[in-house]
């Protein structure tokens, strides 16, 4: 979903106040998606680079917030400004650090270029086409069915193989799982958030894959507009709309079983066994078909 104006001023409000690792983390949760799809998008640099300007700018982030003073202009006006001359200033970091040619970047280029969307319409989902893990999922409820299953799976499978499935499917129980990483492996909140930030850092590249599609139905989306205002057949662009949702929805955000196996130290194929046995029973008891 898109940054909430409001939300994003009252916590950024909120930490600087109270310096809370909390809210910090909400903060963080908040602005991720965008500062990594910000260097894809507006630079159109690879994944690699768009990580690695990621991590160095997270590692900034807080001293940038501090110095946030809240108006009446938009937040994410503000902090794209920030994201960049964050860029610019990561380029010259990583060309006296690696001593590589920078290329000419204009500061002055549009940052999209495309009609009736925003730079932040494309870098959120404007439309709800589901990219979780589960088959005809509401997005709607999807914190309510988080939840429940959440709950379901801690009372019935071991604290082990709990984790084990809410990491795999770590977007969808993202804000749930903090407290049971702190209590099984024995660390505080930082440590946690830590080896949140790194299982999101194997699949974060996929979301430039489903920022392209999302262009590409709302570019149809246009056209179907135009040739319905005009009197014209829109079967064909009506299919091929179908053709980039299906695309779209093949897209699952997961993370993989090798990093998991190497987090509790035990093989991939026994990871394999947990979460294909709780995927069984919740498809059976609850008819949750989680399809990754």
């Amino acid at each position: 979903m898109l940054i909430e104006d409001k939300i994003i001023k009252k916590l950024v409000s909120e930490y600087k106040t109270a310096r809370s690792v909390i809210t910090f983390k909400e903060i963080v949760n908040h602005l991720s998606k965008y500062i990594y799809n910000y260097a894809r998008k507006v630079f159109g640099v690879n994944h690699e680079i768009a990580i690695d300007f990621y991590l160095y700018y997270i590692e900034r982030i807080e001293n940038i917030l501090l110095k946030y003073n809240e108006t009446e202009t938009k937040f994410i006006t503000w902090f794209t400004y920030t994201l960049r001359n964050g860029y610019l200033n990561y380029i010259d970091y990583k060309k006296r650090k690696e001593k590589y040619k920078k290329t000419e970047i204009s500061i002055d280029a549009p940052l999209c270029d495309r009609e009736a969307l925003t730079l932040h319409d494309v870098l959120y989902d404007t439309k709800k086409y589901s990219v979780y893990s589960i088959d005809d999922i509401d997005n709607d409820n999807i914190e309510e069915i988080s939840l429940k299953i959440f709950n379901c799976i801690e009372n019935i499978f071991t604290e082990r193989d709990s984790l084990i499935f809410f990491i795999h499917n770590l977007e969808l129980f993202i804000n749930l799982i903090t407290k049971s990483l702190m209590k099984y492996f024995n660390i505080n909140y930082e440590e946690a958030y830590s080896i949140i930030e790194k299982a999101r850092a194997t699949y974060i590249y996929k979301y430039n894959d489903i920022i392209k599609l999302q262009d590409s139905i709302a570019k149809i989306n246009l056209k179907i507009s135009e040739y319905n205002n005009k009197g014209l057949w829109t079967v064909h662009l009506a299919s091929k709309k179908q053709n980039r949702i299906k695309k779209l929805q093949a897209i699952k955000l997961n993370v993989p079983h090798s990093f998991i196996a190497k987090l509790f130290k035990i093989s991939v194929n026994a990871i394999t066994k947990i979460i294909n046995k709780i995927k069984k029973y919740l498809k059976e008891n609850f008819k949750y078909n989680f399809n990754n």
